[in-house]
């Protein structure tokens, strides 16, 4: 705590990254202690459990959601939800927003036969274009390219489970 301080203070090079690593050590030490974020009631856990609660909904909504709804949603000014989620997820909303997205199209294309087209209209895209340059940028591959790599795989692991629980 007296480091944390000490940064505060000092302000040398580097102290916000360290402020903020500190604060970070600080709550896993008190999730720790009270054993969960529901249990704990200090300002900086509720924070964190109110910020785990954003992000839940929109992956949730993530189809259909916009900055303005979220903030509308848990009584925030669009403005600062915005800056809140880019402090704590460290990029912005449209950003984490697209996360979801391809998170999700990731999953439907793993188990599911339907056409990308398809899944971008299911997980919040008018075209496909945005889920294939995202799954350019992210995975390095095509989204079909990703379902025949990944697919063979989940299905191996798949497969491997089966065995285990027969045994």
């Amino acid at each position: 705590m007296l480091q944390m301080m000490w940064e505060f203070y000092a302000r040398d090079k580097a102290y916000e990254e360290a402020e903020k690593n500190y604060l970070q050590l600080l709550f896993i030490m008190l999730t720790r202690e009270k054993g969960s974020l529901e249990e704990c009631t200090h300002p900086v856990a509720k924070h964190a459990q109110k910020i785990r609660q954003i992000i839940s909904y929109l992956y949730e909504h993530s189809d259909t959601i916009t900055l303005s709804e979220l903030a509308h949603r848990y009584a925030y000014n669009p403005s600062y939800l915005s800056r809140m989620i880019r402090l704590n997820c460290g990029i912005p909303f449209q950003k984490l927003l697209c996360e979801c997205r391809l998170d999700k199209a990731a999953e439907l294309l793993l188990r599911s036969g339907d056409s990308v087209e398809k899944i971008a209209g299911l997980v919040g895209y008018d075209n496909p274009v945005p889920i294939y340059r995202g799954f350019q940028n992210k995975y390095h591959m095509s989204p079909s390219e990703f379902r025949k790599r990944c697919g063979n795989y989940a299905e191996s692991e798949k497969g491997k489970m089966d065995i285990d629980k027969s045994k």
